[in-house]
């Protein structure tokens, strides 16, 4: 515990450089649009709407043939906001996790991804399908066409996965996570 406590806290030194030395890395809306895979599920609709409140621009990832539902959600001024703003910084884009040039042309031009999927937890199939195979897909896709950085010996793409898999109810098949702690 002294150890920990000892160690200095990692502060920005100023917009350049970490405290550390190392080149600091922007994370402020202005530094390109996000991705965010599973735009139209719950989970995916906060993190949408909470990037639009802090001022990013938000490419919503939907399933092939989903533009119009994601449209029709997004429509809803309450959820979003009634600046036209906000609206302006909302792009859609189709892809389908299963196939890597579509997961690459989805990503293309963002610097940050959030995967924030989810299976449905009736499906016995989907969870190892969407939680598993597609997760892993867009893991592997975002890291194989980030930029890349020889200044910093850094790729130039940052990754969120946001889950909650594992915490329904006991029976459902992705629930059997529990199981493990």
């Amino acid at each position: 515990d002294d150890e920990l406590s000892a160690s200095p806290p990692v502060v920005k030194a100023d917009r350049e450089e970490q405290a550390s030395g190392q080149p600091w890395t922007s994370l402020e809306p202005l530094s390109g649009p996000v991705f965010v895979a599973g735009a139209t599920g719950r989970t995916g609709r906060r993190v949408v709407r909470s990037l639009l409140e802090q001022g990013w621009r938000v490419v919503a990832g939907v399933r092939p043939g989903g533009i119009t539902r994601a449209e029709a959600i997004y429509a809803n001024s309450s959820f979003i906001g009634q600046e036209e703003d906000i609206k302006g910084r909302l792009e859609f884009r189709e892809w389908d996790g299963m196939n890597e040039d579509s997961i690459s042309r989805a990503i293309q031009g963002c610097p940050f991804v959030v995967c924030a999927l989810g299976a449905n937890s009736l499906s016995l199939a989907a969870p190892s399908t969407v939680d598993g195979k597609i997760t892993q897909n867009l893991i592997r896709i975002s890291a194989a066409t980030a930029p890349y950085s020889t200044e910093t010996n850094q790729l130039l793409r940052h990754f969120v996965l946001v889950t909650s898999l594992g915490t329904g109810s006991f029976g459902l098949p992705a629930s059997s996570l529990n199981l493990f702690g």
